[in-house]
């Protein structure tokens, strides 16, 4: 089956954005977030059953599996890129909104996560690793704190 137009124009732009991926990756790339939009869903089969045209859901899933776990893709470096051509494309009037989620488990593990509101989304930078040891020695923070260490609005709460 055919690309619907849409798709091929978007491959297009995926393939400029991510020239470091393959011609085959950059083709997965543009059918999957072209399928996550379609869907307004970022699950695999959501995803899968909007791009039927690509094939039978269950095989267009398998194919995203793949590519979702591709140790040659680096994901890191495909966050970082994606979030720099949202950068670019805002309009220059408006400032840029960084959105920071700090998740912690226990006392043992903290993951940030800084994404950029676009169009009432978030869109993930690139993931840098922390060890554990790198946070162990950290003194807890109570949740009226973000990263930087400065308090942080609540719903319905005063400041």
């Amino acid at each position: 089956m055919s690309q619907p137009m849409p798709l091929y124009h978007w491959t297009n732009q995926i393939k400029s954005v991510f020239p470091n991926l393959s011609k085959p990756q950059a083709e997965v790339l543009a059918a999957f977030s072209f399928g996550v939009a379609k869907a307004k869903s970022c699950a695999l089969y959501a995803v899968a059953r909007g791009l039927t045209f690509l094939g039978i859901p269950d095989t267009v899933e398998t194919r995203l599996r793949r590519f979702i776990s591709n140790p040659r893709v680096d994901m890191a470096e495909s966050c970082e890129r994606l979030a720099r051509s949202v950068i670019r494309a805002l309009p220059r009037k408006k400032p840029v909104i960084l959105l920071v989620d700090e998740t912690s488990l226990h006392d043992r593990l903290k993951a940030m996560v800084v994404s950029v509101a676009c169009e009432g989304r978030a869109i993930r930078g690139g993931d840098d690793d922390v060890s554990s040891d790198s946070v162990a020695d950290e003194p807890s923070r109570d949740d009226s704190e973000d990263a930087s260490g400065i308090g942080t609005e609540r719903a319905g709460a005063e400041t």
